[in-house]
């Protein structure tokens, strides 16, 4: 970050001052049985029930979901996390069906600084990691052999 802000002073571009970030992960998710994913939303996350009925009639093709919250940090609003699961499909011949999960952090630093803005990566990445530990089922963290360290 140093030799870029070297580089704007040298070319009269002025300084660089962050006042927003971002960072997000996208995961690509398979059922442990190869089962078709689009439909058992329920067994990848917690936000999803499978008690949903629906009339006789009908039969789930997919689903998507989308949650925003609010986080503190140092007891002030520090920013938003996006969460957004969709149905997918992978690419190729053999297109598999696949769960798209998004998820974003995105708020202001405590300062106009590359400092200030690093610290908040570092904050947004850990919001995501317990963002993610916190919606997906036990089922899926036994299947990925996901551990808390």
């Amino acid at each position: 970050m140093e030799e870029f802000q070297d580089w704007l002073r040298h070319e009269e571009l002025g300084e660089v001052t962050p006042n927003q970030c971002e960072v997000t992960y996208i995961n690509i998710i398979r059922l442990p049985d190869g089962s078709n994913p689009h439909t058992q939303l329920h067994r990848i996350s917690n936000v999803w029930s499978d008690k949903m009925v629906l009339p006789p009639s009908q039969t789930l093709e997919h689903s998507n979901v989308q949650l925003v919250s609010v986080f503190e940090h140092g007891g002030k609003s520090a920013g938003r996390t996006y969460i957004t699961f969709q149905p997918a499909f992978t690419q190729g011949d053999s297109a598999e069906p696949i769960v798209k999960l998004d998820i974003t952090v995105r708020g202001k630093p405590l300062g106009e600084t590359a400092a200030a803005a690093f610290d908040f990566l570092d904050l947004a990445r850990a919001q995501v990691v317990n963002t993610f530990a916190s919606i997906t089922t036990e089922e899926m963290h036994k299947f990925w052999e996901r551990t808390d360290a």
